[in-house]
């Protein structure tokens, strides 16, 4: 074995123990989080939840979160709810992780490295919304994450919805008369994903049943794919459809109904919450924004074009739509922005890797240079998330 073989494998090894370290740690931080949630030391969206799961109760929009906890607290934890809401909560936000690893992974144009996608992964579940001081008081509130931890159905939407993301993107890679039955395939399989998606919370599924036929709309206008091709892809966007009317009709069936619907109401609630909505949103996406503006060719990619897609529906009916009644300032139309968010992040954070390596001219060098110090605000600012959510009882 030559030096430079003994000295390369070195070098993995030790960024394999490196990375397992830090994957160690994160996963021991995000516990910490939850556990402090469910003995109350930090405020939460949780305690809600845990009542009514505790009283037998399941919410007829976030069933699977329930049932999770109810299935685990069952069958492992001798019918504790709290600790089996520590262990779902920390299962799903794993999952996450790993799904963003294939996203960053699927999203590379040539091969990937299996380690920087790794790093990446850990970056982006580690990472939030830039907080500046003097514009924002707080780290949270008014802003937005792509990385929240205080709200149990975010959380176990976000695996899901990414996993619907990668598959749809794959099915709408594989549609050619040769790859139609594989496109159909990973077709069945996004379906099953996203009724998933919105059986753990609607948001992600309210911004996909308008972005994909947009973007299948795009591809036919273009000439790229053809209708009947387009077809195939349309299992998805049904059960994302059916599985939303099913909740709304039974949400809005219940006597809350009386005071309590959707309207439209330009900025309202978003304007309620941000003294700049808009700046808010620059703020929360400044990464994957500079990685579009310095390296457009990142459109070229299936998985990014749904991910856009799916990420602007979403800002637009944060910014747009409004509940009435009790809930109208809760914002809730704002979650599929955070849902989506991280695979906006995954891949950009693939480009931006793939044009880092191959920085040659002073402008490149440049954009690369700018692209880094914008992601190391968002990280900077998610370290300052995470100490303020480990030793603090707000989590805004």
């Amino acid at each position: 074995m030559s030096y430079r073989t003994a000295n390369n494998i070195g070098l993995r090894t030790g960024a394999i123990l490196l990375l397992a370290c830090a994957t160690g740690s994160l996963i021991h931080i995000y516990w910490k989080i939850f556990h402090r949630q469910v003995t109350w030391a930090l405020g939460s969206d949780l305690r809600a939840h845990l009542e009514k799961i505790e009283n037998g109760l399941t919410n007829v929009v976030h069933p699977l979160f329930h049932g999770s906890v109810k299935f685990t607290a069952t069958i492992f934890t001798h019918n504790d709810i709290a600790l089996a809401t520590e262990i779902v909560l920390l299962c799903y936000s794993i999952l996450s992780g790993f799904f963003l690893y294939l996203a960053i992974k699927e999203s590379a144009f040539g091969k990937m490295n299996t380690l920087l996608a790794w790093a990446g992964a850990l970056c982006i579940m580690s990472l939030s919304a830039i907080w500046l001081p003097n514009f924002n008081k707080y780290l949270y509130l008014n802003t937005g994450s792509p990385t929240v931890l205080h709200n149990p159905t975010t959380i176990v939407a976000k695996p899901f919805a990414f996993a619907t993301l990668l598959l749809f993107a794959k099915a709408l890679s594989n549609l050619s008369s040769e790859k139609s039955c594989s496109a159909f395939r990973f077709s069945i399989a996004a379906m099953v994903f996203a009724a998933l998606s919105g059986l753990a919370k609607p948001n992600f599924n309210l911004a996909f049943v308008f972005a994909a036929p947009l973007l299948l709309g795009i591809f036919c206008l273009r000439g790229k794919i053809s209708l009947q091709e387009a077809s195939y892809l349309s299992l998805p966007i049904v059960c994302a459809a059916i599985v939303l009317l099913a909740q709304y009709l039974m949400k809005y069936e219940t006597d809350q109904a009386v005071t309590s619907g959707i309207t439209m109401n330009f900025m309202a609630v978003a304007a309620k919450r941000s003294d700049n909505p808009l700046l808010s949103l620059l703020f929360f996406s400044g990464f994957p924004l500079i990685v579009m503006l310095f390296y457009p060719r990142v459109f070229n990619k299936p998985l990014f074009l749904i991910v856009f897609c799916c990420f602007a529906v979403s800002c637009l009916q944060y910014l747009l739509l409004a509940e009435t009644g009790p809930r109208r300032w809760h914002g809730n139309f704002g979650w599929g922005r955070m849902i989506i968010g991280p695979m906006m992040f995954a891949v950009c954070l693939s480009e931006y890797f793939h044009h880092l390596r191959r920085t040659g001219s002073l402008w490149e060098r440049g954009k690369a240079a700018i692209a880094s110090a914008v992601l190391l605000a968002h990280l900077v600012s998610g370290f300052l998330y995470l100490r303020q959510l480990l030793t603090t009882s707000s989590y805004f």
